[in-house]
């Protein structure tokens, strides 16, 4: 079982101790700079959120109130002479992917982070991250007809045996 350490150290840098899963322990000092800006960006995205909730809630008596002025000046249609053919809908901005390449120093302080530190290994004084596994998909099977259980024969009234 591997377990690393990082403690912060002057100048955006990190000491990383630890033992990989092999038993071998060291230490080595990283770079912190893009990991802290990450942390500190993800801070404020949350903040903004918050305030932007609050500010909603602050505008929300007055919006519902606009809200109620509208619907007495709405014009009024006799259905007998309007057909709809295209219901309105609220356009929805959409947002292109933003995709980062980071590090290793963010990767290796990321996993320590989230306590998965299974694929950091000590190669002499250097700590590298293993290469990532995609998990393996399982592969479907097609039941042969004459496997099926008899309560979905009975269901389906298929029966393996000619009538």
């Amino acid at each position: 079982m591997s377990s690393f350490t990082s403690k912060d150290l002057a100048s955006e840098r990190a000491l990383i101790t630890g033992t990989d899963d092999a038993g071998v322990a060291r230490k080595t000092i990283i770079s912190t700079l893009e990991f802290s800006q990450r942390k500190h960006l993800r801070a404020h995205e949350a903040a903004t959120d918050t305030f932007d909730e609050a500010v909603t809630a602050f505008w929300a008596p007055i919006t519902a109130a606009t809200e109620a002025v509208n619907k007495t000046v709405k014009e009024v249609r006799d259905p007998a002479f309007f057909d709809v053919t295209q219901e309105a809908e609220q356009g929805v901005i959409g947002q292109v992917e933003v995709l980062n390449k980071l590090s290793l120093d963010t990767v290796i302080l990321n996993m320590i982070e989230a306590g998965n530190t299974d694929r950091l290994i000590w190669i002499d004084d250097t700590i590298e991250v293993l290469a990532y596994e995609a998990p393996k998909v399982a592969e479907f099977k097609q039941p042969e007809l004459g496997d099926m259980p008899e309560s979905q024969t009975e269901t389906t009234g298929y029966s393996p045996e000619p009538a």
